[in-house]
């Protein structure tokens, strides 16, 4: 805490500050430190190197913190209010990054401050996870992407279908549920928290675990992947 707040005392041109999240497990995996926005490639990256950072930024990527452990300057709430509650559970501290930024409050990671952090693994989460993951995901694009639907919502949607195929390809049938809702949800436009009463369609999830690679070739426009799926479908067959 001292040196984050060393950190802001030295830098006034940023209001949010984060260090670095490392594993509680696993002491020298990072878990999070350098965090932009790449709205060219629609996705959230961390960065390994400062050059790497730096190059995106220049690109306009946006600098964001994760909301882990946040240290903010109180004209931040002032000036854009507190986290969306549409969110509700995850992508939250990134959309306020983003609105923090736009306000003209940077955020900035503090390297030499640590926090160990106690998460499970992606593939350990429950199913609420990756639902609120491929949901908030599509309404972080849909409030802040600069172009169309049709710019963000292409990359989204497919790694969405990847994300559900890696569970149905691991036998995680309440995750594949999750994801499956989660994307019906976004398609939906459902905000807040998670409508348990009202999950996607059985057709729905049969249809996109039956082949959800395929089909996340076929948004991509990826003509090779979809060829090459197909060739392998019809020698299973």
């Amino acid at each position: 805490l001292e040196r984050i707040v060393a950190a802001a005392d030295a830098n006034p041109q940023c209001s949010i500050f984060a260090p670095v999240v490392r594993d509680f497990d696993r002491r020298a995996g990072i878990q999070f430190s350098n965090g932009v926005v790449d709205w060219k490639k629609v996705l959230v990256k961390g960065t390994s190197t400062e050059s790497a950072f730096d190059a995106t930024v220049a690109e306009g990527g946006t600098p964001v913190v994760t909301g882990t452990a946040l240290f903010c300057d109180m004209r931040v709430y002032a000036a854009i209010g507190p986290f969306d509650s549409r969110f509700f559970a995850y992508w939250e501290d990134i959309d306020f990054a983003v609105r923090a930024a736009r306000a003209g409050h940077a955020s900035q990671l503090v390297p030499a401050a640590c926090i160990y952090h106690d998460s499970p693994h992606r593939d350990d989460r429950p199913p609420h996870h990756h639902y609120y993951m491929i949901r908030n995901e599509a309404l972080f694009w849909k409030l802040h992407h600069p172009g169309s639907t049709l710019a963000w919502g292409r990359q989204w949607l497919a790694k969405a279908l990847d994300w559900l195929g890696e569970n149905r390809d691991a036998g995680r049938t309440q995750n594949i549920q999750g994801c499956a809702d989660g994307i019906w949800a976004a398609l939906r436009g459902d905000v807040g928290p998670r409508a348990m009463h009202a999950p996607a369609p059985r057709w729905f999830v049969v249809s996109l675990r039956a082949r959800p690679y395929l089909l996340a070739s076929l948004v991509r426009g990826d003509l090779t992947r979809i060829v090459g799926r197909l060739m392998r479908g019809a020698r299973t067959a």
